[in-house]
């Protein structure tokens, strides 16, 4: 399909689309990182608590609960599915199409 071009219209809602996804990436960059340091910080209390599933700190005016419970997930394995039993597999593969909007700021500098 050919590219469609937009309208004065709608300038505003691509500018706050624009500055919103930029946003979200920083945010995103920014959980990652915290998410990095709390695993990193979370080895020492998982290696006191070894079998327990559940502990506590009581400090005065404050509690700490802490969980360290296993999860269980039972999934198929796809990659045996699809190699042991091939037409089983393309029986049961489900497709999925889904489209994303992104909308980037370019500035022009007046020379194509």
């Amino acid at each position: 399909m050919p590219t469609i071009e937009f309208g004065p219209a709608q300038e505003r809602s691509l500018r706050r689309i624009a500055a919103l996804q930029q946003e979200n990436a920083k945010l995103k960059k920014l959980a990652e990182k915290n998410e990095k340091e709390a695993e990193a910080l979370s080895v020492q209390i998982m290696e006191a608590m070894k079998e327990h599933e559940h502990g506590i700190l009581n400090l005065s005016g404050e509690q700490f609960l802490v969980d360290f419970v296993p999860r269980i997930t039972r999934r198929p394995d796809s990659w045996r599915l699809k190699f042991e039993y091939p037409q089983v597999y393309a029986n049961v593969l489900k497709v999925t199409v889904s489209r994303k909007l992104k909308v980037a700021s370019k500035i022009n500098t007046g020379t194509p």
